[in-house]
């Protein structure tokens, strides 16, 4: 029982140490507010740029899935940035995520732009309007 116990404790030490030394090797980005809003627009930009982000709106308007959307627009972003991004239709007003994908916690310098994206949903047989709003802030 002690065995498990003094193992455990090691475990823990073990990842905490882990973490501590990869802190180091991840890179943070400290930039003022007018570089952030350039930031968050080339993060959808880049997206919509390769065609994900529109593919990734429809998936998640139809499946209410929207993790791959906050994950592809995790990656598009520098490391210690974190994020809300609210997703409305703009025909209906509705916001089509339900809640807003976040990442982290917005304190401190903050950004927000809004992208208007345009794509026409087969299965409506009509076009899609979103209204996305990014806001972006740097980790403390």
């Amino acid at each position: 029982m002690v065995a498990r116990l003094i193992e455990g404790v090691l475990a823990i030490s073990l990842v905490l140490i882990g973490h501590v030394a990869l802190q180091a090797y991840v890179p943070h980005f400290s930039v003022a507010a007018p570089e952030l809003k350039s930031v968050a627009s080339n993060s959808l930009l880049s997206l919509d740029d390769s065609g994900l982000l529109p593919n990734l709106v429809l998936i998640g308007a139809h499946t209410g899935n929207w993790t791959t959307l906050s994950k592809a627009l995790l990656g598009s972003l520098p490391g210690g940035v974190s994020y809300r991004l609210q997703v409305v239709d703009t025909g209906t007003g509705l916001q089509l995520a339900g809640t807003p994908l976040t990442w982290g916690i917005l304190q401190g310098q903050t950004a927000t732009v809004m992208y208007t994206l345009s794509v026409y949903d087969a299965s409506l047989q009509s076009t899609r309007v979103s209204q996305l709003t990014l806001t972006i802030a740097t980790l403390s």
